[in-house]
């Protein structure tokens, strides 16, 4: 509370504590970058296309990725490149386990 001294015309502020000060000076500034530096960097920044991004960032508005629909023909191309390992045939098999039952 402030107070009038008796002899003088000044105001007697009282004394602040300088560290709860640059403490609370830390929590504001690291409140604010929290906040804002994904924008700053964006800013000065910005992503360029074909090009890594710098760090990972949210989107401002909704984002819809259909992998199935991306890499369906990149999935079709390197299937086709393989051959397979064995061939299933399921009428041999189901002869062969029937006989086996018999």
């Amino acid at each position: 509370m402030l107070e009038w001294e008796a002899n003088s015309s000044r105001i007697k502020v009282p004394s602040v504590n300088k560290v709860k000060l640059f403490l609370n000076l830390i929590f504001v500034l690291a409140v604010f970058f929290t906040v804002y530096l994904e924008f700053i960097i964006l800013f000065f920044r910005a992503p360029q296309s074909g090009e890594a991004a710098y760090f990972t960032f949210r989107s401002l508005t909704p984002f819809n990725f259909d992998q199935e629909k991306a890499f369906k023909g990149l999935r079709n191309a390197a299937i086709t490149q393989y051959s397979p390992i064995y061939v299933y045939l399921p009428k041999v098999h189901i002869t062969a386990l029937s006989a086996r039952l018999h």
